[in-house]
């Protein structure tokens, strides 16, 4: 079987893309050390590597990565930093800015100095320190563009940070009028033309297009045409529905509301009403509504511990640490790679995956490929399923099994999954039948012991297959049943340092279907509390497509707690017929109204008679 190692992810993706090493590895390394990596003789750090992957425009958030514990701290560091930026909170970034975390260089010493250098430049931003803040931009560009915006002419390949950074110099320099208009539009342009034109993934597109489009705004608005703005803004917010997210969307929401204004346009008072349910959203739930270009909208990585997730599997096994170690390292060595002071070196990695019959690379996907075919064909299966064209899906799914080795447990799982589930949803299998389907496909991989005071490391399509198996349990009536499921998998990786955040794509039908289980028993406020911590995370997130359901979920609980939230759970309502309608979720916008129409007579309505596509007519 062939094991997809990052080394054959990169030469894949590589020749796929038709990229040449040098457009890949320039100003990042040397073309002999980037071919290094190529041939596994090196291991590149997550941030070299996730460079790579952004410049071949492939989205981080399709890997699962597999750090030590020096690599999580800088990474978690990373966040906090981000996090200060935008919740505004300058005194902490000053103070994680001076953090030894920093200091010590647990990853490319290069792109370390490059995000501080960036993150040093919104603390002098914000002091309208604007001249100093533009040269540590340009410094930190520098470092791994040395053309700067002379290389989008060139059209080359750029990480989502690197186009984060020429936007901020172009915000900035604007600002301090470092700038003259012209250059700054022409480097506008420059980037608008790269962003949506260019190779950069579409999850990656989403977080910096719209945020360059409500930067030009502001910055050329008096001096471009009408027809233009609104032309931009279209293109924002068509770009965000694509992708189910929504990235300063309040922003671009309140700069087209203005243009359509303008123009007495028939589309403004729907639009308005979805700007207002989305600065609720984020308002209620801590966030700001003011836009911040500072902002960095980074990837959601999904992280595991490498020596945790070997301590893991081991206990898993049975075996002790010379078993395991045994004709491939010194039981010493062994010793110190499960517990995070020492990396193993690519071919006793290898050794150790095989003997633990662990089904990932070093850096793996929830598929067990390099085949980016393969990755934009389980997106449009994914797309297939959120719009309900259950069909299609299963079209999609036969496509994407021809891309796969499928004598790979990891793709088994994904395929056999994915088509159980459709079926079911179709009628084509009993309850009984999925359930039995489900739990030898997590059996493959997990004993499922249900032990719950050790840790276990679960991927993503695993716990995709726990939250679905709960799901079928609740349709069964065995509520304690996947009650008992959810619940063990979430202490189990409760014992683990990374946060259920690092690895949501999974936890989230977790958590939604546990919701939905303690609901069924009638323990409405506990179902309350679940549900609203989830939406809190989609709506930190910016993640879209399970938004809707997860509002009419606690509304629905609301309701039957009784008519003293009635308030509250009409306001819900509202937030989710207009969610759903901003991202064509049509099932959801259809109940919405029917819901409402049956419930309430009232000739006070809170949706329009028409869809966002009527509106468009």
């Amino acid at each position: 079987m062939q094991k997809y190692t990052f080394g054959r992810l990169l030469i894949r993706f590589r020749k796929e893309r038709q990229l040449k090493v040098l457009e890949i590895c320039e100003g990042l390394c040397n073309e002999m050390l980037y071919k290094s990596f190529e041939k596994e003789k090196n291991i590149p750090d997550t941030l070299l590597f996730e460079r790579f992957l952004e410049r071949m425009g492939v989205s981080p958030e399709k890997i699962s990565w597999m750090v030590n514990e020096e690599e999580y701290a800088y990474h978690i560091w990373q966040e906090q930093v981000c996090e200060a930026i935008e919740d505004e909170k300058w005194e902490e970034l000053e103070k994680f800015l001076h953090s030894e975390v920093y200091t010590k260089h647990y990853c490319n010493e290069k792109l370390e100095k490059q995000f501080y250098l960036y993150a040093d430049a919104i603390r002098k931003g914000i002091q309208k320190d604007y001249a100093k803040a533009v040269e540590l931009l340009e410094e930190a560009a520098r470092l791994t563009m040395p053309e700067m915006f002379a290389l989008l002419e060139k059209n080359v390949l750029l990480s989502t940070l690197e186009l984060h950074i020429l936007m901020l110099y172009l915000y900035y320099g604007m600002r301090g009028k470092v700038l003259e208009a012209e250059e700054g539009e022409k480097q506008f342009y420059l980037l608008e033309r790269h962003i949506y034109h260019g190779k950069t993934d579409i999850h990656e597109k989403a977080k910096c297009y719209p945020k360059l489009i409500c930067i030009g705004l502001h910055l050329f608005q008096n001096s471009w045409k009408e027809r233009e703005q609104i032309q931009l803004c279209q293109k924002a917010i068509d770009m965000l529905r694509k992708n189910y997210s929504f990235h300063d969307i309040t922003e671009l929401l309140r700069l087209y509301l203005s243009l359509l204004e303008q123009r007495k346009s028939r589309k403004y008072g729907f639009y308005k009403k979805q700007y207002e349910v989305f600065c609720d959203l984020l308002q209620e739930e801590g966030f700001s509504i003011v836009f911040q270009p500072e902002c960095l909208n980074r990837s959601k990585r999904k992280l595991y511990i490498l020596n945790e997730y070997l301590l893991a599997k081991r206990l898993e096994k049975g075996m002790t640490q010379e078993n395991l170690s045994d004709g491939i390292c010194a039981p010493e060595t062994y010793s110190r790679i499960e517990t995070g002071t020492r990396t193993p070196k690519p071919r006793n990695m290898r050794a150790l995956a095989e003997k633990l019959e662990i089904g990932w690379c070093y850096y793996r996907g929830e598929l067990d490929t390099c085949d980016i075919k393969a990755f934009e064909l389980r997106t449009k299966q994914r797309l297939a399923d959120i719009e309900g064209r259950r069909y299609d899906s299963l079209d999609l799914l036969e496509d994407l099994e021809t891309c796969l080795d499928m004598d790979s447990v990891v793709n088994y799982q994904y395929i056999t999954l994915s088509r159980c589930v459709t079926r079911y949803r179709l009628g084509k299998l009993t309850p009984e039948d999925t359930c039995d389907i489900l739990e030898k496909l997590l059996r493959l991989t997990q004993p499922m012991d249900m032990d719950t005071s050790r840790m276990v490391y679960y991927s993503q399509t695993e716990l995709e297959i726990v939250g679905h198996w709960a799901a079928v349990l609740r349709g069964c009536g065995k509520y304690q049943e996947g009650i008992r499921l959810c619940e063990t998998v979430i202490q189990q990786m409760q014992h683990s340092k990374v946060g259920f955040e690092q690895q949501w794509n999974g936890f989230s039908l977790v958590f939604r279907v546990l919701s939905g289980l303690y609901f069924a028993i009638g323990e409405y406020e506990t179902s309350v509390n679940i549900a609203k911590y989830v939406k809190h995370i989609e709506i930190k997130r910016k993640e879209a497509d399970g938004i809707s359901e997860i509002l009419d979920a606690i509304a629905d609980n609301l309701e039957h707690m009784g008519e003293q939230y009635s308030e509250e759970y009409q306001k819900l309502y509202r937030y989710t017929y207009y969610t759903a309608d901003f991202f064509g979720i049509e099932k959801i916008i259809a109940f919405g109204k029917k819901y409402y129409e049956e419930k309430f007579d009232s000739e006070i309505i809170w949706y329009e008679c028409y869809s966002f596509l009527d509106s468009l007519l």
